[in-house]
Formats: C-alpha cells, structure tokens, sequence
C-alpha cells in the first residue's frame, strides 16, 4: 500500500517535466514570475493612483473656477439687463426733453412774433399795449432761460445714455469670454471625469490582477511546500533493500534522486501504435539555469490525433481519475510488481474501472497528441524505452 501511495505521489509532480527537482525548479521559476509581476502591477498601481490623485485635484481646481465664472455671468447678466433698463429710462428722458424743448422753442417763436407785431403797427402805444409787450418779453426771457435748461439736460442725458451704451458693450465682451472660459473648462471637466471614470476601471481591473496574482502566489507556496515535503518523504523511504526476481537490475548513474533499474525481460507493445519519442528518460541539463535535472518517464508522440492507447501488459487498474496537471491518468500493476502509469489522457474508456484486470492490448483512452509514459518496479524507475518493442 506504502509503495502504491508512493507510485500515486510521485505521479502528481511529472507533467513536462517529471522529477521532484525539477518540478520544484519549474514551481520557483513560476513563483518568482508570479512575484515580479506582482511587484510591476503593484508600482503601476502606484503610478495610477498618483495620477487618479492629480485629476481629481485638477478637476476640483476646474470646478472651482466654473463656480466663480458662473457667478460672474450672473452678476454681469444682471447688471447687463439692468443698464439696459436705464438706457430705456434715458431714451424716454431724452425724448421728453426733446417735446419739452421744442415746445419752448414754438412758444418763444410766437411770443417774440406777436410782440413784434405790437411794435410796428402801433405808433403812439397804449398802456395796454405796453403793459402786454413787456408782459411778452418777460415771458420770453423766462421760456429762453427753460430753454437753455432743457438744453444742457438734453446734453447730460444724453452724455448718460452715451456712458450707459458703452457700459452695455463692454459687460457683453464679459458676457461672451466668461462664457467662452466656461464652455473650455467644462468640456475639460468632461474629459477629467472620463479618464478619472478610465482610470478608476484600470484600477479596479489591476486590483483584481493583483488578488489572483497573489491567490496564485498563495497557491505555488503550497505546491512547493507539498513538492519538499514529497522530496523528503521519497528520500526516507527508498532504499536499496532486496528486490525479487522481476528482471530488472540497479545501474549508476552521476545525478539521479531515485534509483533506476534496467529492464531485461520481453519487450512490450507499444502504447501507441507508430508512436515517437518526444523526450528522453533520464538525465538532462537545463539549458537556462545550467542545472542537472531527471526526466523519469518518457513521452511519446502519436502518428495521428486522437490517437488510442493501448494497455502494455496483462495487470490491475489500480488507479483511474482526472487529475489537475496531468488531465487523465490510469495506473496498471502486473503481478510481477511492474507500475505502467499512462498520463495526459485526454480521454479514458469505460471499461477503465480501478480493481479490474485487464489483458494486454486493451484500449485504455485517447490521446490528442502526446503521452506520458512512465514505468516503476516498486520504489524504483525504469526507462520506458527498454521496456517497449521497435520503439523509434
């Protein structure tokens, strides 16, 4: 049971790259990528509430003045319709002037006419006649005088409605430019409260980049817990104790976490009918980072898409689920203690049950493209490749 749990452990962490180093090498490099773009949206997040800051501060600035301006407009509105109400009262004055002025000017004339009519056909006067001459000069000095007075009240009038009309021009060019700085400042205002809307999106959006950013962190310091914790756990339980008479035997090797034994009995069917080799069992060397890794299974391309997967030995499903990395897995154990373990199913058949037994040849699934490969004899990996009959 120890060494099934321990076949099932080690199945979790192969899926591209098979062994608990390099697993853990893949984890860290996507932790680290996790972090530094955890890092960059977080200095982004920054910058972005610095500027959300200013344009909200430049916003209330332009608000500010839109309020004053649109107090001026009134004030000089109303001063505006005001001026136009005393041009209105200063034309009405004017032209009463006017009525009053020509009025005198006909009331002289005629004064002035009849006393000179007096004047000529009388030469010897009468008392009468003196009495209405002077009487008429009189009054004609009197109409003169209010003459001269409507006159020069004509002039300030006048020199009023002049100021008033000019007065009317100039809070008009006011009127007109407060409503020009108010048409530019709240279009401007429109445009803020857009990209401060804009940039509140953002935020928001990089908010919740941030959080899956750190569910996922959260996530990959558990897998690379779990990864140690497995790595520990393999290397207190495998040892070199005595295996039975399965023909298989220990080789060495420079860099290996698991031992491996070499496979010396018949060979196999393929799983895939025509399959490839797509990756090498074994030993290999990051080409990045320049560290030595082990690949202990193989994968195997298949001449077609979609392509079945064929039970290599006659044996005991001891494993068959979906799995997170490795999609569908199914696991064989023959009678002779030979793990086969099939990953990257894209499919499993039905007559795939855990407890049956199952004769060579058996479809087990489908795969798409490629398969997962890898064989154990207890604690221990074999290469795939010596197992399997005219494998290319």
């Amino acid at each position: 049971m120890i060494k099934l749990i321990l076949i099932l452990l080690s199945l979790t962490l192969f899926c591209n790259a098979d062994s608990l180093d390099n697993k853990i090498l893949k984890t860290q490099k996507k932790s680290n990528s996790t972090s530094s773009k955890e890092k960059k949206l977080k200095t982004e997040l920054k910058d972005l509430a610095r500027d959300i800051s200013r344009e909200e501060k430049e916003l209330k600035s332009i608000k500010s003045k839109i309020k004053k301006l649109t107090k001026k407009i009134k004030t000089s509105t109303n001063n505006y319709e005001k001026s136009v109400t005393k041009e209105k009262e200063l034309g009405i004055r004017i032209d009463t002037i006017e009525q009053k002025k020509l009025s005198l000017e006909n009331n002289i004339s005629t004064l002035l006419i009849k006393n000179f009519s007096l004047v000529k056909n009388q030469v010897n006067p009468s008392i009468d006649d003196i009495v209405t001459s002077d009487i008429i000069n009189k009054v004609t000095k009197i109409s003169t005088n209010s003459l001269k007075e409507l006159q020069q009240s004509h002039l300030q009038e006048s020199k009023k409605i002049k100021s008033t009309q000019k007065s009317l021009t100039t809070i008009k060019k006011d009127i007109d430019s407060y409503n020009k700085k108010q048409k530019k400042l709240k279009s401007l205002e429109t445009k803020l409260n857009s990209s401060i809307k804009k940039l509140g999106k953002t935020k928001k959006s990089y908010k919740k980049q941030l959080q899956i950013l750190a569910d996922e962190k959260k996530e990959i310091q558990k897998i690379l817990k779990s990864l140690n914790l497995e790595k520990h756990t393999t290397n207190k339980y495998v040892s070199t104790k005595d295996i039975d008479n399965t023909k298989v035997k220990l080789v060495g090797s420079s860099y290996q976490k698991s031992k491996v034994y070499k496979y010396t009995g018949k060979k196999l069917l393929s799983p895939i009918k025509n399959a490839t080799l797509k990756r090498r069992f074994g030993n290999y060397t990051d080409p990045i980072y320049k560290i030595k890794l082990f690949h202990n299974s193989i994968i195997l391309k298949a001449p077609t898409l979609n392509a079945k997967v064929r039970n290599m030995a006659d044996g005991k499903i001891v494993f068959a689920s979906n799995t997170k990395l490795l999609k569908n897995v199914v696991i064989i154990k023959t009678n002779s203690n030979l793990n086969f373990i099939y990953a990257n199913l894209d499919t499993i058949a039905p007559i795939v049950k855990i407890g049956k037994r199952l004769k060579k040849g058996y479809v087990l699934g489908r795969v798409r493209e490629f398969l997962n490969l890898e064989v154990t004899y207890k604690k221990y990996n074999i290469d795939p490749t010596g197992v399997i009959k005219g494998l290319k």
